[in-house]
């Protein structure tokens, strides 16, 4: 849980005295699907097939990551040098990732969202907004009777992945 007292912190510090409760208010019903892991691994793809298929919103954090640079007037690779010792970047780019996770500019029945931390981000939003752990529990429950219904129906490919995403729950 000490992990979770320091992002409160650096939210605090970064974003403002407000920003845990702005992320309280703005988190909706909305399921959320989070993509995570390297980069060239495939998660941009998968995030919009899943997006493209459940007629979702898609989001990427490594979009994000860019459009920060581009309003700082600085390169990706000068931005990423300056993660070093810059506190103030990352800590932006976290916020905006607990953002999306809460569903606050999803117009769309879900959401979406793939990049290096997501899940990582998504796993401390239940502690500090207490109101998303009870949700939290339910969102795996609500995407899987989606897969199932309108998965089997599409052939024996998407059918197994429906199998393997209802052994998960």
């Amino acid at each position: 849980m000490e992990y979770i007292v320091g992002i409160e912190k650096a939210f605090k510090e970064h974003i403002g005295s407000d920003s845990i409760n702005k992320l309280r208010e703005n988190i909706t019903d909305k399921p959320m699907i989070l993509i995570a892991g390297d980069q060239l691994t495939g998660k941009s793809t998968q995030a919009k097939n899943l997006a493209e298929h459940y007629n979702g919103t898609f989001y990427s954090v490594g979009n994000l990551f860019r459009e920060v640079a581009t309003k700082r007037g600085i390169t990706v690779a000068e931005q990423a040098k300056l993660l070093l010792t810059e506190r103030g970047i990352d800590v932006e780019i976290d916020y905006k990732t607990c953002e999306m996770i809460s569903g606050k500019s999803i117009d769309t029945n879900l959401g979406v969202i793939e990049g290096r931390q997501p899940a990582y981000m998504g796993s401390c939003l239940p502690s500090i907004t207490p109101r998303l752990e009870e949700f939290s529990s339910n969102i795996f429950s609500m995407f899987n009777k989606r897969a199932s219904s309108s998965l089997s129906s599409k052939g024996n490919r998407r059918s197994s992945l429906s199998e393997r995403l209802s052994k998960c729950s």
